[in-house]
């Protein structure tokens, strides 16, 4: 339940000051709510960071109203623990007050228990955009937040990095989302950002050089592009991303074999088989072994490029094609070892009754990623995009390669998470093309990577990250041209 409905810290006393707003249980205007933004998890690991971040930038305020995407805004911070969300805030609040900027002040909404009633409608309804840090997803009440949040009109970002959360979701609410006007946003931190829009970049780029050589995205055109992650970790990851791998492992079985609606996920690798899939390797491009990699990258990045256009391969009438693979890098045999052992051991005790529990308690004995550790961190993601293109007027295929790089000097999972889903909601409530973008459970590309968003969303981005784009190799060959490439394209796509 929801304790002491919606709880302001600090109003120029000593004692919390209680307000009551009013309940709100069904659809309505986003006009007429209290909230901008709440962010839901707030005191989880990368709930505080989320927070500790928007206090910053509500705390530059005070000095100058230049922050246009925060100012004049209303938000809140919710959770389990009303004790730790007010002291995650109550610093900040004391300030604003004592500054006479009661406009800055942070709200707190407890709700004990997170199932789908009046106490979590009403948290939902007196938001524009609720965001959700708690995981992991599948067991923490995701699916009864995103009902409430489609019930009540209200719009959802998170930063979950669980495909059977996201598939759940999908074949749940998409429909419904899409009649109430809603948007269904998953996979806003460091799953899915880089590989989403790594990729919507790159397809872009692809897609203005082919019109430079006179090809139209609507001629007959098989892409397939390939991530490849390098991570820079000197630490280990928080106990609530250990528990989402663990509870994901947990729910394989069950996932893994489930049928999904192809208007909700594209089956491109059981339509067409027509590219060299790679497993295990060392790819002397790169000079480094890849292992495919599963996360939620694959199915965000897929179902981008099916709701943005660029992929049509679902429509009966184009014979358009695209598939997106995910791969990490390792440096060398030993930590393909390691991380082949560690993946067996984790994967068995899942199997296990116990053996859950065991791994999350082992963890939990383990501190957090410390400021110095996050710091270190650093990630790259290289895309190589391989093609075949056949013009309308032609016979003669246009064959290309496309390699791209993404990367930051700073730490991508927690630090710049934390910039990424506070920016993306702050960005659908300011920017006018998103907020009139098509509702439904979305991606981030298919609502920040359409040409009307991208260049600002990167502009958002960039003023807060460390977050580059390089374009590294476009190169195309027709007919007799670059043999060397024809062969490399023509091995990769197995034409």
């Amino acid at each position: 339940m929801i304790s002491s409905n919606i709880s302001n810290p600090y109003s120029g006393s000593s004692n919390i000051v209680v307000s009551s707003p009013p309940t709100t249980t069904t659809t309505s205007s986003k006009n007429q709510k209290l909230y901008d933004v709440t962010i839901f998890g707030a005191t989880g690991f990368t709930g505080t960071l989320i927070t500790r971040y928007l206090i910053q930038r509500l705390s530059s305020l005070v000095e100058s109203d230049s922050d246009l995407m925060v100012s004049g805004r209303r938000f809140c911070i919710a959770g389990r623990n009303e004790s730790r969300l007010n002291e995650l805030v109550m610093a900040h609040n004391i300030k604003m007050s004592d500054k006479g900027r009661k406009d800055l002040i942070i709200d707190v909404a407890v709700i004990s228990k997170v199932e789908k009633g009046p106490k979590l409608l009403e948290l939902t309804g007196n938001t524009k955009v609720l965001l959700n840090v708690a995981g992991p997803f599948i067991a923490c009440g995701g699916l009864e937040i995103v009902d409430s949040c489609v019930e009540t009109g209200t719009d959802y970002l998170d930063i979950t990095g669980e495909p059977e959360y996201v598939l759940e979701s999908a074949q749940k609410f998409h429909d419904k989302a899409r009649e109430n006007n809603v948007k269904i946003i998953h996979c806003c931190g460091f799953d899915s950002i880089p590989a989403d829009l790594g990729t919507n970049i790159s397809l872009f780029h692809v897609k203005n050089k082919l019109e430079e050589l006179g090809i139209s995205q609507t001629d007959k055109t098989t892409i397939v592009t390939n991530g490849y992650l390098s991570l820079n970790l000197p630490g280990f990851v928080s106990y609530g991303t250990f528990n989402t791998l663990v509870t994901s492992l947990e729910n394989y079985s069950v996932f893994s074999g489930k049928k999904t609606s192809e208007k909700i996920v594209q089956k491109t690798s059981d339509k067409k088989g027509s590219y060299s899939k790679r497993g295990t390797q060392y790819h002397a491009g790169l000079q480094n072994y890849i292992v495919p990699f599963s996360t939620s990258d694959p199915l965000i990045v897929r179902r981008s490029n099916h709701l943005i256009g660029y992929d049509t391969s679902l429509s009966e009438n184009t014979e358009n094609t695209f598939e997106y693979n995910n791969y990490l890098q390792l440096s060398n045999r030993y930590y393909l070892f390691l991380m082949i052992i560690f993946f067996m051991i984790m994967f068995i005790c899942t199997r296990l009754s116990f053996g859950a529990r065991f791994l999350r308690f082992l963890y939990s004995l383990k501190p957090n990623p410390t400021q110095k550790e996050r710091d270190e961190s650093s990630f790259e993601f290289v895309f190589e995009t391989f093609g075949k293109v056949t013009p309308a007027n032609s016979t003669d295929p246009v064959l290309f390669k496309c390699k791209t790089r993404m990367y930051n000097n700073n730490d991508p999972g927690y630090t710049e998470t934390a910039v990424y889903c506070l920016d993306s909601a702050l960005f659908l409530l300011n920017n006018s093309n998103a907020a009139r973008s098509n509702p439904g459970v979305l991606t981030p590309s298919s609502v920040f990577g359409v040409e009307q968003c991208k260049e600002e969303y990167l502009r958002c981005l960039g003023q807060h990250t460390t977050l580059k784009f390089d374009f590294v190799e476009f190169a195309h060959a027709k007919g007799s041209e670059n043999p060397s490439l024809k062969k490399e394209v023509e091995k990769f796509l197995k034409l």
